[in-house]
Order: C-alpha cells, then sequence, then structure tokens
C-alpha cells in the first residue's frame, strides 16, 4: 500500500484499537490515544532546536546511544497552565541531545500530554491544544505563519546538486 502524499492525508483517520490520528498543516500528526485509566495520551508532532534546556523543564530519564547523541526524556508539567483546551496532569517532551565537537544541540521533537479529566475531544479541541504546544515549543502561531508542505526528497536532491 501507498501512502498518500501529506497534503492528501485526511485530517481525521481512526486508527487502530481506538487511537485517532488528527493531521494539521497537512503534516503534522496528533496522536489521541486513551489509556487503561481512562485517561486520554495527547502526542504532538513538533520541532524546537534549543541552546539550553529551559530551567522548567526537568530531565526524569536518558537513552544512551554510545554515540555523541542521547534522548533525554524531560517532564514540562511546569508550563502546564500555558496549554490551551485541557488541562493536563503531564506534559512529557522528547529531545535528542547532540554533543560534538565541542557545541551542544537541543532539539524538541515530540510533546505528549496526558489528561485525566479530559472527555470526548473533538478535533478542534485537539486543535487548541496543538495550537498553543506550536506557540510554547516552536514560538509561532500556525495560523499566521503556517508549515508549507515539504518537497518530495528528490526534488530536493535535483535542485541540490544542480546547484553545483
Amino acid at each position: 500500500m501507498t501512502v498518500p502524499p501529506a497534503a492528501e492525508q485526511s485530517k481525521i483517520v481512526e486508527a487502530w484499537k481506538g487511537v485517532t490520528e488528527y493531521w494539521y498543516e497537512e503534516f503534522r500528526r496528533a496522536l489521541v490515544i486513551r489509556d487503561t485509566n481512562g485517561c486520554i495520551v495527547i502526542s504532538l508532532d513538533v520541532y524546537s532546536r534549543l541552546d539550553a534546556l529551559p530551567p522548567e523543564y526537568r530531565v526524569k530519564d536518558r537513552l544512551e546511544t554510545g554515540s555523541p547523541v542521547e534522548v533525554l526524556y524531560v517532564d514540562a508539567s511546569a508550563v502546564a497552565e500555558r496549554i490551551h483546551g485541557v488541562k493536563p496532569e503531564k506534559i512529557e517532551l522528547t529531545v535528542i541531545h547532540t554533543v560534538a565537537g565541542g557545541e551542544e544541540r537541543y532539539e524538541v521533537s515530540d510533546v505528549r500530554i496526558t489528561c485525566c479529566n479530559c472527555r470526548n475531544l473533538a478535533y478542534d479541541d485537539i486543535y487548541r491544544v496543538y495550537r498553543s504546544v506550536v506557540e510554547l515549543i516552536e514560538q509561532r502561531n500556525p495560523e499566521v505563519s503556517p508549515l508549507t508542505s515539504p518537497q518530495p526528497v528528490e526534488k530536493v536532491y535535483r535542485t541540490r546538486l544542480a546547484e553545483r
């Protein structure tokens, strides 16, 4: 089965076992998962490069890779009041931490929000959460500065080779 281009994805996709996918800005995915305790976990695709971890973020765990890269699992629950649309019990980030050549880089790649008092969240409810997370993590308003669809890989390589 071929995957349709990002721009052709449905806005709402019911996935296996009750997991729901919501798509925003054409290629950004939000997964909504109900856990065994009745809580909802919202997992959002994001990207942000940081110079350092903000003081309100606490590293809870790390995955050592044996290379200059490690994956940090960060508790960011201190910023919960800045998330609109839900009152989360927990906010976690996945951060890729790279140390090479005397330089450090932190890149946020995923946000997970656990909400136990959330019920029947619709597409627009999850969008409010997504928008506030994007404003917090990426420092942009997705309505004012929306992302553009990435170019197909082949087109990117052709363009780069033509510039040589």
